[in-house]
C-alpha cells in the first residue's frame, strides 16, 4: 500500500472540512432561497367551456394546498 506524504494527507483532509463546511451552507442556503413561498396555478378562466376541466383541476389543487397547508 503507497503512504501519501504528510504534506499532501494535510492538504486531502483541508479539502475534505472545506467540502463539507461548503456542502452544509449550500443546504442552508438552498432551503433559504429556493424552496417555494407561493404556488401559482395560473388564472381560472370562468365561461370558457374548452378550459372548463382546467378550471375544476385548478380548484382541486388550490384545495388540496390550502387544506394540506395548515
Amino acid at each position: 500500500m503507497a503512504r501519501i506524504p504528510r504534506r499532501e494527507a494535510d492538504e486531502t483532509s483541508s479539502g475534505i472540512s472545506e467540502y463539507l463546511e461548503l456542502k452544509a451552507r449550500i443546504k442552508s442556503d438552498f432551503q433559504k432561497h429556493y424552496e417555494p413561498r407561493a404556488v401559482s396555478i395560473g388564472p381560472i378562466l370562468h365561461g370558457d367551456k374548452k378550459y372548463e376541466l382546467g378550471e375544476k383541476h385548478k380548484l382541486m389543487m388550490t384545495n388540496e394546498f390550502v387544506n394540506g397547508s395548515a
